[in-house]
């Protein structure tokens, strides 16, 4: 994701401390399962990857706006952004597990993890799968938002890359917020019907995060949005949608969401994937919400760490998993009998970041930062065909 004029830089610490709920949640889930619960909002990696989709919605409309008629030359600059540094992290994972093979079953029988221990072999059908972009267009079994090839793709454990299957949402949630662009371009009601056939036909599905992560982008640029930021009350309204989201995403299910959600999976067109919780979305919508309301955060979100962490974030979330499977793995198996189960998932986590934070500054800088470049180059070639 680009980030276009400082004022925005506070998203980039907001996107790193996503990354690292992603990376907590997986590693609780593999090494200390029972504990999961303990940690709330800190370890939930689903919550994470529903703020990058409002996120992305939010940062994508002004970019796509320099140029709202270009659709195709749009959707080639995001699907070479995605797909590139998706490739090469998929290889990575295939050349770890092959030379460390193993790791994850033994240490899955040590800390008693059924989600570690679902992991499916690396075949070579689901690496090229993976390394192609075809996942990234189809989603696996779970993911899809296509529900009638859904039976026909492969689970998400199959996956050489699992946490990758957020960028088949990444990808056509982007083509989303191209044609809301392009709409808006010809003229206001277009776009204003669009975003009512959005909330009929995907409904209450996270694609929509796109469309409210866009609509938030106008807001925030609109001529009343200073003058909201201005108001006596906002800095308690922000404190409430903060106190507010945390309580939705601890108390689970509120009775309204759940009949929501189970009317909305009956009749919306777009499939609802397996880790779909609308209370989790609401959560990180009222959360993106209130950081937009309150400056006083974002002096936080723009510190040092947090700005390197956010710098990181794609190649944190792409990396990760592969090292944990593998590296992780093998610290926590030789650990867990000498210093005990928690202590042995710290010294994974640890050895686990060190090695991702290690990978992660040369992912950054040879790869993607090149799946910028090109993009952006891809992006010229095809603009007059586009337009």
């Amino acid at each position: 994701m680009e980030i276009a004029g400082s004022r925005e830089k506070y998203l980039d610490g907001l996107r790193g401390l996503a990354a690292m709920q992603v990376v907590f949640q997986h590693y609780t889930l593999a090494f200390l399962p029972a504990s999961l619960a303990r940690f709330g909002i800190l370890a939930d990696g689903n919550f994470a990857v529903f703020i990058f989709l409002v996120m992305s919605g939010f940062v994508l409309t002004p970019s796509f706006e320099r140029q709202p008629h270009a659709l195709i030359s749009g959707l080639a600059r995001r699907a070479v952004r995605l797909g590139l540094p998706a490739a090469v992290a998929s290889a990575f994972a295939v050349l770890l597990t092959a030379a460390w093979p193993g790791q994850a079953p033994a240490a899955a029988a040590l800390s008693g993890s059924s989600w570690l221990a679902g992991l499916q072999p690396i075949t070579p059908a689901q690496a090229l799968a993976d390394m192609s972009g075809l996942s990234l267009i189809t989603g696996s079994a779970e993911t899809t938002l296509f529900g009638p090839v859904a039976r026909f793709l492969p689970h998400w454990s199959a996956s050489v890359d699992p946490p990758s299957w957020s960028l088949h949402l990444e990808l056509w949630g982007s083509a989303l917020v191209l044609v809301l662009v392009w709409l808006r371009a010809r003229h206001t009601w277009l776009h204003s019907v669009a975003l009512m056939l959005c909330a009929w036909f995907i409904g209450v599905n996270a694609l929509n995060l796109f469309a409210l992560g866009s609509v938030l982008s106008l807001m925030a640029r609109s001529p009343w949005f200073p003058t909201l930021i201005a108001c006596r009350g906002r800095r308690a309204l922000g404190v409430a949608l903060v106190a507010v989201g945390i309580w939705v995403e601890y108390g689970g299910w509120l009775p309204a969401l759940r009949w929501l959600q189970e009317a909305d999976a009956a009749r919306a067109l777009v499939h609802p994937f397996a880790w779909f919780s609308l209370s989790q979305e609401c959560a990180a919508v009222l959360i993106f919400v209130a950081v937009l309301l309150l400056p006083e955060l974002h002096g936080l979100l723009r510190g040092r760490l947090v700005q390197w962490l956010g710098k990181l974030s794609f190649a944190i979330y792409l990396l990760h998993f592969p090292i944990m499977r593998e590296l992780g793995c093998a610290a926590f198996t030789m650990a867990v009998g000498w210093i005990g189960q928690g202590a042995a998932a710290c010294l994974a986590l640890v050895v686990g970041l060190a090695a991702t934070f290690l990978v992660a500054v040369p992912f950054e800088r040879v790869v993607d930062r090149s799946a910028i470049a090109l993009s952006r180059r891809c992006g010229k070639r095809l603009v007059p065909a586009a337009a």
